[in-house]
């Protein structure tokens, strides 16, 4: 007699829900950035940094494209001789008004285009600044905001102070820009996330700087230095303190860096003229950043000033 061959009992998979892009309206079983501000997959991301432009330039593609349906349709419909008079009228009014319909109407169309399923740059750009991730115009400048430490504070808490890939915590964690700043992406907490130093470069795909950290509003002010000369310069016998005090502005900041305290006292004595003014009292046209003050000059502005200078000293030799 022959024996029952017994066969496994099959397993059931555990269903793992779909969960839907909010820009693509397509169904993830993982989306890259699902938060509670947003929920957006890896295509979308992708896409929208790689389009580099605010949302207005595909607003007016839209409404531009709107604009000619409207309008052909009606005149289809006043040429449309054997239609019912009526309508033909009534086509004529709208097509002599188009302007004030477009306007009127403009922004429940463009609210049943962004509902569309279309995966068009303009639908998702369209979708991406209504859901606060993209600006609308290009900003005035790419400077993080001046509430900058305290939206990031904020993002941590939201997180639950955890990396939103790696869900590690106790480590440095940066804030992350989902469609990056200088993509046009806003500083709103809907594209903002959550991420620890590894994962951070992983998701720009390079290596930070040693030092390198989350910006702070100090951080992206840079020090500057400018001196004004006279596109003519004055004969040697005018006054050399008042030529000095309006061709000479500099810009600096506290404390006096070394290139100009080091300066011998003996060089203003041979122009015959008093020592240059401490950089405590100089004009400032620009209020600088207080972080690394002395360490933050580069350079080019040093020499830029030590050539200024002995362009003045030449002239009043």
């Amino acid at each position: 007699m022959e024996k029952a061959i017994l066969l496994p009992f099959p397993t059931i998979s555990k269903k793992v829900p779909f969960l839907r892009c909010q820009i693509c309206f397509r169904d993830f079983h993982r989306l890259r950035f699902n938060t509670g501000r947003i929920k957006i997959c890896k295509l979308c991301v992708r896409d929208l940094n790689s389009y580099s432009e605010p949302a207005e330039y595909s607003i007016q593609i839209l409404k531009s494209r709107l604009e000619k349906g409207l309008t052909s349709r009606l005149i289809s419909e006043i040429e449309n001789r054997s239609g019912p008079r009526k309508k033909q009228i009534q086509a004529m009014r709208n097509y002599n008004n188009l302007e004030s319909i477009l306007e009127r109407e403009m922004p429940k169309w463009l609210k049943k285009i962004a509902a569309s399923p279309s995966l068009s740059q303009e639908h998702k750009a369209l979708r991406a600044h209504n859901r606060g991730l993209l600006h609308l115009s290009s900003p005035n400048n790419f400077q993080y905001s001046g509430d900058w430490q305290k939206r990031a504070r904020r993002i941590k808490r939201l997180d639950n102070g955890a990396c939103h890939d790696c869900h590690t915590s106790d480590i440095e964690l940066h804030t992350h820009h989902i469609i990056y700043k200088s993509n046009f992406g806003t500083d709103r907490q809907e594209n903002l996330v959550t991420l620890c130093r590894t994962c951070h470069e992983k998701e720009h795909g390079r290596e930070f700087d040693k030092y390198e950290s989350p910006p702070s509003t100090e951080s992206l002010n840079h020090a500057q230095a400018a001196i004004t000369l006279p596109h003519t310069p004055p004969s040697i016998d005018a006054h050399p303190q008042e030529y000095i005090n309006q061709t000479v502005t500099i810009i600096e900041e506290k404390p006096t860096p070394p290139i100009l305290s080091s300066i011998d006292q003996n060089d203003s004595k041979n122009l015959n003229i008093s020592p240059l003014p401490s950089l405590t009292t100089a004009h400032k046209k620009e209020t600088l950043s207080p972080i690394n003050s002395s360490k933050r000059l580069n350079k080019q502005t040093k020499g830029l000033m030590a050539r200024a200078l002995d362009l003045l000293r030449s002239l009043f030799k």
